[in-house]
């Protein structure tokens, strides 16, 4: 059957768009739907990332009927940023259908070129902030919340079209109790305390003025990061009023020199343990009534976690993570996962080993040169 690529441009379109995997996936068992509403509004205009960026979607149907999807995005700010004009593909899934891989990758390629990118990269989806990477290992896994998913004859596909690796990303399992970290914890911390050095939570009845705080961070402590791509600070307000929506105080965590902020932490329960049971993640008419189990699901993902370079190596990663685990162990948390750790991030996973975490889940961002 002849195959046919569509661009979205309407609502009928879109909701096809978003409904795909769905169907797609449908008799996987580690497969967790995404909640709908956070996709419309990613792709409407209210997202502050379309201050600065494009995006453009397609969908690959034969006989008309949807067996693949895809999105381009070009981030103005990552291009300032990293010196280089390259574009991204996102929201990538497909049946295993070679043919249909191969036109929706060369849709995203055709419309970089007329922009005059050099290169693609992804799945990136509107940027490295937001959900990425494709999954490489751990199929049989659920994701945990924000994390993608995918089916094991997706990335073959992928390759087989000139795409390589550009960056591995793993998801570490950190164990429930790690003994090194109780062990080190105490004297770490009050060795810390004796230069003025302390960990606070975050302080949520002032929540606005505590985020405008921490925004100047972000630069500082992962700009030097591959694929680092800034956040404007509608956008970083944006991110962590979602963020507080599927976390507590006491999860994100604040390090400070006699009350200069130095660093901070974030993890969340993971909701993916709810929202796996929302059909076609619809929150209507009844899910919303499920979201109130999320603080107890017994698992948390560690989002985030970094120190300004000059108070790096004083072991503050290795506080905030025993920090986590005491709140976690509070609230009934049995398992945690920390991702994405890059590969090429020697401390954080030399410092994840001496914990006794293990790598689960891999992932890769790819490239394409044009």
């Amino acid at each position: 059957m002849a195959l046919e690529i569509v661009r979205v441009e309407d609502r009928r379109q879109r909701a096809a768009f978003i409904d795909l995997p769905h169907r797609l996936y449908a008799d996987c068992p580690a497969y967790v739907p995404r909640l709908r509403v956070q996709q419309e509004w990613q792709f409407s205009r209210k997202n502050p990332w379309f201050a600065h960026g494009e995006e453009t979607s397609w969908l690959a149907r034969r006989n008309g009927r949807e067996v693949g999807r895809v999105s381009w995005f070009l981030h103005r700010g990552h291009v300032a940023h990293a010196g280089r004009r390259e574009a991204f593909f996102g929201f990538l899934d497909a049946a295993d259908d070679a043919e249909a891989v191969r036109a929706l990758l060369g849709a995203v390629e055709s419309r970089a070129r007329a922009e005059g990118c050099e290169a693609v990269l992804g799945p990136i989806e509107f940027s490295t902030n937001d959900t990425c990477g494709l999954l490489t290992d751990g199929f049989e896994l659920p994701p945990a919340v924000m994390m993608p998913w995918n089916p094991a004859w997706l990335p073959p596909l992928v390759e087989a079209n000139g795409y390589t690796p550009a960056m591995r990303l793993d998801a570490w399992e950190i164990p429930s109790r790690p003994t090194v970290v109780d062990a080190l914890a105490a004297p770490l911390r009050e060795r810390l305390s004796a230069r003025g050095i302390t960990l606070r939570s975050i302080d949520y009845a002032r929540f606005d003025e505590e985020v405008a705080g921490l925004y100047p961070l972000y630069e500082r402590i992962f700009g030097d990061n591959w694929g680092f791509m800034p956040l404007s600070r509608a956008e970083f307000e944006e991110q962590a009023r979602d963020l507080r929506r599927v976390s507590i105080p006491e999860l994100a965590i604040i390090a400070e020199d006699r009350g200069e902020r130095i660093g901070y932490a974030v993890a969340l329960f993971d909701a993916n343990r709810v929202f796996a049971s929302f059909r076609r993640g619809r929150l209507l008419p009844f899910n919303f009534l499920k979201l109130r189990r999320i603080q107890k699901v017994g698992r948390i993902r560690v989002l985030n976690l970094g120190v300004v370079p000059r108070y790096r190596r004083l072991g503050l990663d290795l506080l905030m993570y025993a920090e986590i685990a005491d709140v976690g162990r509070r609230h009934g948390v049995s398992t945690a996962e920390a991702s994405y750790v890059m590969g090429n991030n020697r401390p954080m996973r030399q410092a994840l080993e001496r914990m006794g975490a293990y790598v689960s889940k891999r992932y890769a961002i790819y490239r394409r040169g044009l």
